[in-house]
């Protein structure tokens, strides 16, 4: 196989198996990527089940796409004058073939990518501005994000939203543009060309002088990580998600005091539907955010959680590596290379105790892909060791030689 495993809704091809069908528990995805090659990053995106989709990059530096392609998200174009229809495999984009990719990410109804070279590519409905190209145009195909502040940028990472997309230079500085809508773009609203969408990329002015490594963009919120291991947020405060002790939107970021009294550096974060999560460096988690349906691991509480709190991780404790906090539930990696996983929408959408967890903590998912519910555990995402290469081109051509 590929080795990666899928599971969920699958009504538009976004699980990979090759089939539209639902599948309740982990399935592995077929080879279909060429041999001996290893898939280093996974991203899933769409928010709505009738657009969802998935890329995948390898480590050869390749990226694979399938799912919804209703609105050019998954980069193939056009066929004889028609758009293409949904892929339930994956699919090489082969417009990407001549390059080496580093990083990619799906977000709603767009995805993004960086190669080696550090430039930017965008593909999918721009109607929000959210592909950087100075109009509202959709693109089917990846293009070269060209425009704004990010001209004569070297783009390290690249997160989309789901009508945002969030950008780290190698110099850790951040840039934004899409729909600005709860402050996501962090900046003030009077900067916007029209109060709600900014089709170029910005330099999100506030972060002068600290270094991003990391960026997470959830529905309406985003986290930054600087080189300190400090958490910046801003955007909706809807459900506490920003973890400033409110519910208050923030147009511009803000540092979580919380995180910094804690004493203890994150190095892995996560923003997902008003929910937040981060893992410090002694290997435990922290979440803040809506609890419905236990999505966050604090248990089923019945009011939000505005601040950081930790997460209970039992026999686990320690051992977390990575986080990916999601709409309805979310997911921690452990350095065992085991799975986690909090909330969830069980069978028939229902919130069940055989799926979802009756009381909201953690639960582990076995090998055979069952859930085991047990007093203490904590959710994982997948360890995403993306091999970086050194960057020449984009040094001569912007003066960085």
């Amino acid at each position: 196989g590929s080795g990666v495993s899928c599971w969920g809704v699958g009504k538009r091809g976004q699980l990979g198996t090759g089939k539209r069908d639902d599948e309740p528990v982990p399935k592995a995805i077929p080879n279909g990527v060429g041999f001996n090659i290893r898939i280093v990053q996974v991203s899933a995106g769409g928010g709505l089940v009738r657009v969802a989709h998935t890329l995948l990059l390898t480590d050869t530096g390749r990226v694979l796409s399938f799912g919804c392609a209703q609105y050019g998200q998954l980069g193939h174009g056009f066929s004889a004058g028609k758009q293409l229809p949904d892929e339930t495999k994956p699919r090489y984009i082969e417009y990407l073939s001549g390059m080496r990719i580093t990083n990619v990410s799906a977000g709603e109804l767009h995805s993004a990518c960086v190669n080696n070279d550090g430039d930017l590519y965008t593909w999918g409905e721009g109607f929000c501005g959210q592909l950087g190209h100075a109009d509202k145009r959709p693109q089917l195909t990846p293009k070269k994000v060209e425009v704004g502040d990010l001209e004569y940028e070297c783009v390290e990472t690249v997160d989309c939203g789901s009508r945002q997309t969030v950008c780290v230079t190698e110099e850790g500085e951040v840039f934004s543009f899409g729909l600005g809508w709860f402050g996501v773009l962090g900046s003030s609203n009077l900067t916007l060309v029209d109060n709600s969408t900014q089709c170029i990329p910005k330099k999100i002015e506030a972060l002068d002088g600290i270094k991003i490594l990391g960026i997470s963009v959830g529905h309406r919120h985003v986290l930054a990580l600087d080189e300190d291991g400090v958490v910046y947020s801003w955007g909706s405060g809807g459900g506490g998600a920003l973890g400033h002790g409110d519910f208050v939107q923030r147009n511009i970021p803000e540092r979580i005091d919380e995180l910094v009294h804690v004493k203890k550096k994150v190095t892995s974060l996560s923003a997902g539907v008003d929910i937040s999560m981060v893992v410090v460096d002694d290997g435990g988690v922290f979440s803040w955010g809506r609890t419905k349906n236990g999505r966050n691991g604090l248990g089923m509480q019945e009011s939000n959680v505005a601040i950081p709190r930790q997460v209970q991780l039992g026999e686990h404790s320690g051992l977390a590596v990575s986080v990916e906090a999601a709409y309805v539930h979310s997911l921690i990696v452990l350095c065992t290379g085991q799975t986690l996983i909090c909330g969830g929408v069980g069978i028939n959408d229902s919130v069940d105790g055989a799926d979802a967890g009756d009381d909201g903590l953690p639960r582990l998912i076995q090998d055979d892909g069952t859930i085991n519910c047990w007093q203490r555990g904590k959710e994982i995402i997948e360890i995403k060791k993306v091999e970086k290469w050194k960057k020449y081109g984009k040094y001569e051509t912007k003066g960085r030689a």
